[in-house]
C-alpha cells in the first residue's frame, strides 16, 4: 500500500491505495454497484483507471451517482474513474 496525493475538484489529500490487476476484483468475488469492474483487457492498456472505495466516494465526492467517467489526479495524473466499490469492501 501506498499513499499518493489524490486530487479531487474540492482538495486533495494523501491516501492509502492499492495497485491491482485486472483480477483483482473476480478473484475476491466481489461486485461493482456501478460503473464497471476492472478486466483482464485493462492489464495491457495505457488507460489509467481507478475504482473508488466507497468510504471515499461518500466522503469527498458526496455519493455522487455521475461519479463514473469522471477523472481524479493520482499523484498528478489523470485516472478516469470507472466504478465505486461496494461498502462491503472498505
Amino acid at each position: 500500500m501506498f499513499y499518493p496525493a489524490v486530487g479531487s475538484p474540492a482538495t486533495t489529500e494523501l491516501l492509502p491505495t492499492e495497485a491491482v490487476d485486472g483480477n483483482y476484483f473476480t478473484t475476491l468475488g466481489v461486485t461493482v454497484p456501478s460503473g464497471r469492474s476492472l478486466s483482464v483487457e485493462d492489464d495491457a492498456g495505457a488507460r489509467r483507471e481507478v475504482v473508488l472505495s466507497h468510504a471515499l466516494w461518500r466522503r469527498r465526492f458526496a455519493a455522487n451517482p455521475n461519479i463514473v467517467g469522471q477523472t481524479v489526479r493520482v499523484s498528478g495524473h489523470p485516472f478516469e474513474v470507472i466504478s465505486v466499490a461496494p461498502e462491503s469492501c472498505n
